[in-house]
């Protein structure tokens, strides 16, 4: 997969903020403070990593203000560094979604509602009367029971079983009941 690289600049630009030091630094990873390399952004969100702030080798930091000058290199100062950090992942991130449309290898009841764009991957089941919403991702080995419904921009992951049977059991002189789960499951949009 190619990657993407930006400059630090390009970067507060994109996503608010302002920079410290080289403003074209060049930036195509996101990693932790820890495992961070040239190339890397890495951010400090937590006050107690502040001694692995000071020695990581990142290219670049997210940081408050307050924490600017105990950073090694150049920084993108931003109010919340987690959600920037979250968003510049995003952005960096190199992987694609998945197309939209029903791989071969996945079962899709006839009485299935799938909206526009979903993607079914290879060995999901997808049981009578389901409904997933438009945009949504379903991955490979995804088992769906029937009338489960699924909102919209929704992404289940692999070998995820949703609307399956629950531990309902009674005791009853020494003997165990198995008690029906007659409900189902109602997943909202943008849920992952």
């Amino acid at each position: 997969m190619p990657v993407r690289s930006v400059t630090l600049a390009e970067l507060a630009m994109r996503l608010g903020g302002a920079v410290s030091r080289d403003p074209d630094i060049v930036i195509d990873r996101v990693a932790t403070l820890r495992d961070a390399g040239p190339g890397a952004i890495g951010f400090l969100a937590n006050a107690k990593y502040r001694a692995e702030l000071a020695s990581s080798k990142a290219s670049a930091f997210i940081v408050t203000q307050e924490h600017v000058g105990l950073a090694p290199g150049p920084c993108l100062i931003h109010a919340n560094p987690y959600a920037c950090f979250a968003r510049v992942a995003q952005w960096l991130d190199p992987s694609s979604p998945p197309t939209p449309g029903v791989h071969a290898g996945a079962v899709v009841a006839p009485s299935a509602m799938l909206g526009s764009r979903v993607s079914i991957g290879a060995g999901a089941v997808i049981g009578a009367g389901v409904s997933i919403g438009a945009n949504s991702i379903i991955h490979p080995n995804v088992t769906i029971y029937p009338g489960v419904v699924i909102g919209g921009d929704a992404i289940i992951h692999s070998g995820a079983v949703v609307g399956g049977d629950g531990f309902g059991f009674a005791l009853d002189q020494g003997e165990w009941i198995k008690i029906p789960q007659t409900g189902t499951v109602r997943i909202g949009d943008a849920v992952e």
